[in-house]
């Protein structure tokens, strides 16, 4: 569904007793390199690929990080800023060639051992955070997947923040459909296509536009999302916008991408052309972690959920409803990562299989993070490991209640 999530944990240390992994092979025509996808299961943040050693609880042996405002190199992936106080703002600065973007962490009460993501960051950009309710607090510094924390220079800044900062109190996201988003080609083949389908996807377009809006809506209804219809003119900036694109975005087989996936619904070998359905145009590791980017962009690539020939097209999107379902679904999903929220390991609309979006109405739930990462075999091939973080915890209504302003932050 969406796959510009190239945000992988750091690997040096490694903290598990058990992992387990699956791969299947994601292209099957001669390509210059072979793409598989291997799930990987670790019970704490810090790993090392293939396996995962045992070390002890990383939120119990977490360095505390003074708040003096001087730099501090790091030699572990997770860090405490010890307890902080509801209402108390603290500016942080994770800097580092080879960082990617921090997240903040509370104590996750359910789960001993394990943290839930309540903000984050860029790397290199000082970054202020109201704190929402007493309790202690931790930073997590995602690396560079090739990266090594005991040679990296990576360093955390932390010290009083603004006292007048204030959270976002909502994230406004204007919906937009190009021109022909259904029919140019959007959900038209045009190497088996007629005239005629092409007349009844021009025919549907405004009622699936309607209908996307409408199940939009639905999906953000009680969170500070406020969904805006294009067609209605632009909200008050800033604001994000979310595009539905006629565009098919294929990977060139001689390249290497974590962006894409195998299209939905598809039992042909021939069919199997990795395509990319959605992504974040302006934030180069795939999410707005902690939301700290008001007016960014996303698409949904409309093209890429139509196969090509009588062979290849996909049942997935054989009726108005599915077609609603997979599109507005993808959407929310893009929409998740322009406001920081990750790749999660159950299915739900954070699920990174686009299969799943047109098979039930699906919702934000809570669920353990997956990163990507590429990774060089011993026989020269490349891997893309989806990695479960098992001990951090994404919870979107925690979430949202912790980056946006709310009579209690």
């Amino acid at each position: 569904m969406k796959n510009k999530n190239v945000a992988p944990p750091l690997v040096g240390g490694g903290t598990t007793n058990q992992h387990q992994q699956a791969s299947r092979t994601m292209h099957t025509k001669p390509p210059m390199i072979v793409l598989l996808f291997t799930i990987v299961m670790c019970t704490t943040l810090l790993m090392s690929l293939p396996g995962c050693p045992n070390v002890t609880d990383p939120f119990a042996d977490a360095p505390v990080i003074e708040r003096n405002g001087q730099p501090r190199r790091l030699t572990t992936d997770i860090v405490s800023l010890g307890p902080l106080t509801a209402g108390q703002v603290i500016n942080l600065t994770v800097a580092g060639d080879t960082v990617q973007a921090f997240l903040l962490l509370q104590p996750d009460t359910a789960v001993p051992g394990s943290g839930i993501v309540i903000g984050g960051g860029p790397e290199g950009i000082a970054t202020n955070y109201r704190v929402p309710a007493d309790n202690d607090y931790f930073v997590f510094v995602q690396l560079d997947p090739n990266a090594d924390i005991a040679a990296a220079e990576v360093t955390l800044t932390a010290t009083d923040g603004d006292a007048t900062f204030t959270p976002p109190a909502a994230q406004r996201v204007l919906v937009e459909f190009a021109d022909g988003y259904l029919t140019n080609p959007g959900l038209f083949d045009p190497d088996s296509g007629t005239q005629e389908m092409q007349d009844f996807l021009a025919e549907i377009s405004g009622q699936v536009q309607d209908g996307i809006i409408e199940r939009l809506n639905d999906i953000f209804a009680g969170t500070p999302i406020e969904i805006f219809d294009g067609r209605d003119g632009q909200p008050d900036a800033p604001f994000s916008t979310l595009t539905f694109s006629p565009d098919r975005v294929e990977l060139d087989p001689t390249e290497l991408s974590i962006d894409a996936v195998a299209p939905p619904l598809t039992d042909n070998p021939e069919c199997d052309d990795l395509v990319i359905f959605g992504e974040v145009l302006s934030n180069a590791v795939g999410q707005d972690s902690g939301n700290q980017i008001p007016d960014d962009d996303a698409v949904v690539y409309v093209g890429s959920f139509q196969g090509r020939g009588d062979a290849c097209q996909t049942s997935a999107i054989n009726s108005v409803n599915n077609i609603v379902n997979g599109l507005a679904q993808t959407g929310a999903h893009e929409i998740g990562h322009l406001v920081g929220l990750y790749h999660v390991a159950l299915f739900d609309i954070m699920d990174r299989s686009p299969s799943m979006a047109f098979q039930r109405e699906l919702e934000f739930m809570r669920g353990q993070i997956l990163v990507e990462q590429a990774i060089e075999t011993t026989d020269g091939r490349t891997d893309v490991a989806t990695i479960v973080l098992t001990n951090i915890v994404q919870d979107p209504t925690i979430y949202f209640n912790s980056v946006f302003a709310s009579p209690d932050n």
